[in-house]
């Protein structure tokens, strides 16, 4: 695979992230190179791992199952 196709793979595969696209704590994106986010599941929660390198901020991202909620009108 050629450098920038990898490259492009890498950020592709980062972007993909969804909920854990940016960092929590100073909004910056965890996408650069020294950022780290690893996905894990656990029953029906997807749990982000995350470290951003900008502030140095690290914990959990967790996303839950769906909820719906209807709201009615008065």
């Amino acid at each position: 695979m050629n450098p920038d196709a990898q490259k492009s793979s890498l950020n592709g595969a980062r972007q993909g992230a969804g909920a854990a696209a940016w960092c929590p704590a100073c909004g910056r994106p965890l996408t650069d190179k020294q950022s780290l986010v690893v996905e894990y599941w656990r029953a029906d929660e997807v749990i982000y791992d995350c470290y951003c390198s900008k502030c140095e901020w690290n914990g959990e991202i967790v996303v839950g199952p769906r909820v719906v909620i209807a709201e009615y009108a008065d």
